[in-house]
C-alpha cells in the first residue's frame, strides 16, 4: 500500500517541476526524494516519469497517479480540518449573552469554573440571543430579558437585583433627580411593557442621563471615576469591585431613589429544545447559581 509520504513527495516534485526545488519544498536532502520515487515506482509497478533533457516527464501512468495522489492528499487534509473543528468544537462553548454577563461573568466563568474550555462569544441585545441559537450560531444563551421561542427553552438559572451604584462618597448632595448617571444607547429589539432602557430601568421614574454609551465597559470606567451612577445587577458590582482597587469601589446608592422599588429579574440559560442537557451546561448553569449568591 502506498503510503501518505511517498504521495505527498511525488505530488510535491510534479508541482515544484524538479528534484531539488521539491527537496527544497519538503526541506530534505534531494536524494532522499530520489530514492523515494524509486520506491513509488517500484511499489506501484509502472515508470512514472520519462527523462527528457533536465526535465522529468510524466508518463501517462505518472499523470494517472498524480491525479489520484492529488485528489486523495486533498481529501485527507479536508478530513483532517474538519475533524479538527469536530473536536474543537466538543470542547468549545458558544455563548451568546449581552455585556452585562460578557463583560465581567464570562472571564469568571472561564478562570474559575470552566479553565480549560475554549470560549466562543457572541455579544447581543436581547431577543438577539435567541436569533443566533436558531441559527446555530451559538449553543447557549444567557439572558434576563427572555423572548420565547417553541424551538428554544428558556431554563431559570437563578435571580438577580439591579441596584443603582456609584463610587463612595459621590453625589451625597445631590438630589435624585440630579445625580447624573451613565446609560446605554443600545435599544430593546422589541418594546416591552415597562421596560424603555436595556439596563432594566423604569420607564415611570426619571433619571438624568448624563452619560450615554454603546460600551458598558466605558459606562462602568465612568462610574468607579466618581462622576456618575450607574444601574446594574449587584452581581456585576461584586465583580467589578473583585477586580478593582478599594479607592474605585462601588457602593449601593439605590436607598437615594424613594421610588425605585426592588427590581429583581429571573437569569435564564437558553438552549435549543432539540439539543440534550450535557456537562457544558450544568457546569455553566452552577457558575451562574454560584455567582449571583
Amino acid at each position: 500500500m502506498i503510503s501518505n509520504d511517498l504521495l505527498i513527495q511525488f505530488v510535491t516534485v510534479v508541482e515544484a517541476g524538479s528534484l531539488t526545488r521539491a527537496s527544497e519544498f519538503l526541506n530534505v536532502n534531494p536524494s532522499s526524494v530520489s530514492r523515494s520515487l524509486k520506491k513509488l515506482e517500484h511499489e506501484a509497478g509502472v515508470s512514472l516519469f520519462r527523462p527528457e533533457g533536465r526535465k522529468l516527464q510524466l508518463t501517462q501512468e505518472g499523470k494517472d497517479l498524480y491525479t489520484f495522489g492529488k485528489r486523495t492528499l486533498d481529501d485527507f487534509s479536508v478530513f483532517l480540518k474538519n475533524l479538527k473543528q469536530k473536536n474543537l468544537a466538543k470542547d468549545t462553548l458558544r455563548l451568546s449573552t449581552f455585556e452585562i454577563f460578557s463583560t465581567y461573568f464570562v472571564a469568571h466563568l472561564a478562570q474559575d469554573f470552566l479553565p480549560d474550555t475554549n470560549f466562543h462569544v457572541n455579544e447581543r441585545v436581547p431577543q438577539k440571543i435567541e436569533e443566533s441559537l436558531l441559527s446555530k450560531e451559538s449553543d447557549l444563551g444567557i439572558t434576563y430579558v427572555p423572548f420565547l421561542h417553541p424551538d428554544l427553552e428558556h431554563m431559570s438559572i437563578a435571580k438577580t437585583d439591579i441596584r443603582v451604584f456609584a463610587k463612595k462618597g459621590a453625589f451625597k448632595n445631590l438630589k435624585p433627580n440630579e445625580i447624573p448617571f451613565s446609560t446605554p444607547q443600545t435599544p430593546l429589539a422589541l418594546n416591552i411593557p415597562g421596560l424603555d432602557f436595556l439596563d432594566g430601568w423604569p420607564q415611570s421614574i426619571e433619571r438624568h442621563s448624563k452619560y450615554s454609551y454603546h460600551q458598558l465597559q466605558s459606562a462602568i470606567e465612568t462610574t468607579r471615576s466618581g462622576l456618575s451612577a450607574i444601574y446594574i445587577p449587584a452581581f456585576l458590582a461584586k465583580l467589578i469591585n473583585e477586580k478593582s482597587a478599594l479607592e474605585f469601589h462601588l457602593v449601593d446608592i439605590s436607598e437615594s431613589f424613594e421610588k425605585l422599588k426592588k427590581n429583581t429579574l429571573t437569569i435564564y440559560l437558553v438552549k435549543r429544545r432539540e439539543d440534550e442537557e450535557n456537562q457544558l451546561m450544568k457546569r455553566v448553569a452552577r457558575a451562574i447559581r454560584m455567582t449571583m449568591k
